[in-house]
């Protein structure tokens, strides 16, 4: 794995606490960090799990937060590659 992955990876962790940890319990929020870690290098693998990730935060928690997290890694992933 190349080094810059691992740096936008931790990013987009960083990311998803900061925006979940007021809002979702423990164990969701280690679900949807999860998703994050578990994909693929590639951009695509990162942008269908950041997509994902929304879709979880919207059908659980909250549809307009899920949008806003997906939209916010999805363009930090479009801008780090």
């Amino acid at each position: 794995m190349m080094p810059e992955t691992l740096v936008l990876r931790d990013e987009l962790k960083t990311c998803l606490r900061q925006k979940l940890v007021d809002v979702a319990s423990a164990m969701f929020l280690a679900r949807a960090v999860d998703v994050i870690e578990k994909a693929q290098s590639s951009r695509e693998a990162l942008l269908d799990a950041a997509a994902k990730v929304g879709k979880m935060v919207s059908l659980f928690l909250d549809k307009e937060l899920g949008k806003e997290i997906g939209d916010e890694l999805v363009a930090r992933i479009r801008k780090a590659t």
